[in-house]
């Protein structure tokens, strides 16, 4: 099937593409005035109804709600059920939260803890939380470094629906546990940030192309036009993207980008995946950019860990950052680059957002079921200027 991509260029843009979810209103006033028959029945969650049927939250509302693509055995099984507890249906057209009666797990694929850690993820895993229990979603949150070997909790139960952030190198999907894939696949799912190789279902992030490109703009502007990129993680999917932005804004704006600094002796990654921090690395790509006759002015790092090496590497060899070299990131990872000085120019990806908008876009897949294609949504970045861009005489 084929994805749909939206590409929001401002948030007013996103939200109409996205409905914004509503929370039912007055409810606990209203029970003080109806008669025990119905508090009986309001009583009845969803959730219970899909336990009793042995069948998903998802699916129990689509059974419900009269949805095509539920087969008749199965949906009528769930609506005896209901009848038979007492069930008040509301129509998917209410004010009823989706996530009524849901448990949602958020969890981290394939990452050690200081990638799990870093300031981005977490705002995206936080947003994702605070919306969750706004529309009144049980949520639990789990780590699975090691994806041959999940908790235990998640082999016997999955939550009904789930948000995913996954190391987004390598081979992923294929190297978990298949049988744990496989009932992963099976739930309604959205991704953070980005969506692994042969990952399914829906994804919201930054528009990593952009961020790439208004690192070069910003760079240009300030008059470099001889340009580095510097990744040390080569098939990182985010960091190629925002080389590809980088590298065609560079080329319209008249600039060449002459030294791509990337370690291309990796093809293979074992998981779990640490943040870059490999300091020989990031030292010898500066000695060979130092070495060049005509040597770049003007830096991009890939994510602000990486600008954080950057600046460890020049500043040894007796180097500024925001006179020796223009240095851009990416990320806005605010406590990782508190303490750099001159102050970093990054990019803010807006991760909070992106979790809360995740949420959304995954309660407008319950409500649709598999009806809309599975979708891709990139918000915008904006540039936090720091100090760390200087203008070239």
């Amino acid at each position: 099937m084929m994805g749909l991509t939206i590409q929001a260029k401002h948030w007013e843009a996103f939200t109409m593409t996205v409905p914004c979810l509503r929370h039912p209103e007055g409810s606990l006033g209203l029970m003080t005035a109806k008669s025990s028959e119905e508090k009986n029945t309001m009583s009845v969650t969803l959730k219970q109804v899909a336990d009793a049927s042995k069948v998903s939250v998802s699916t129990a509302s689509r059974a419900l709600s009269g949805h095509p693509g539920i087969n008749t055995k199965t949906a009528t099984r769930v609506r005896e059920t209901a009848q038979k507890l007492q069930y008040k249906f509301r129509s998917p057209e209410s004010n009823s939260s989706p996530f009524e009666g849901m448990e949602v797990g958020i969890l981290c694929l394939g990452m050690a803890n200081s990638l799990t850690a870093l300031p981005t993820v977490a705002a995206a895993i936080g947003g994702a939380e605070s919306m969750l229990a706004a529309e009144g979603a049980r949520t639990i949150y789990a780590s699975v470094p090691d994806l041959q070997n999940p908790p235990e909790s998640l082999l016997s139960k999955l939550p009904d629906a789930l948000i995913l952030n996954s190391a987004l190198q390598g081979n992923v999907i294929q190297s978990g546990l298949k049988y744990f894939m496989q009932n992963l696949q099976s739930r309604p799912t959205v991704w953070l940030l980005g969506k692994p190789v042969r990952g399914w279902g829906d994804v919201v992030g930054t528009n990593d192309y952009e961020v790439g490109a208004i690192a070069a703009r910003t760079l240009l502007k300030a008059g470099h036009r001889r340009l580095a990129f510097i990744n040390p993680k080569p098939d990182h999917q985010l960091f190629q993207r925002r080389e590809d932005g980088f590298r065609a804004a560079a080329k319209r704006g008249g600039a060449e980008v002459v030294l791509s600094l990337c370690d291309s002796s990796s093809t293979e990654w074992d998981f779990p995946l640490e943040v870059p921090e490999n300091v020989e690395l990031i030292d010898s790509s500066i000695d060979a950019l130092l070495k060049r006759r005509n040597r770049p002015t003007g830096l991009f790092a890939a994510a602000d860990s990486v600008a954080v090496l950057v600046y460890r590497a020049l500043t040894t060899r007796g180097l500024v950052v925001g006179k020796d070299f223009s240095l851009v990131s990416g990320n806005n990872d605010s406590t990782l680059i508190a303490g750099l000085h001159p102050t970093l120019t990054t990019c803010d990806v807006e991760a909070f957002a992106i979790g809360q908008h995740a949420v959304r876009q995954l309660g407008l897949r319950l409500r649709v079921g598999n009806t809309m294609p599975e979708t891709e949504t990139w918000l915008p970045p904006n540039l936090k200027v720091g100090e760390s861009v200087t203008s070239i005489q």
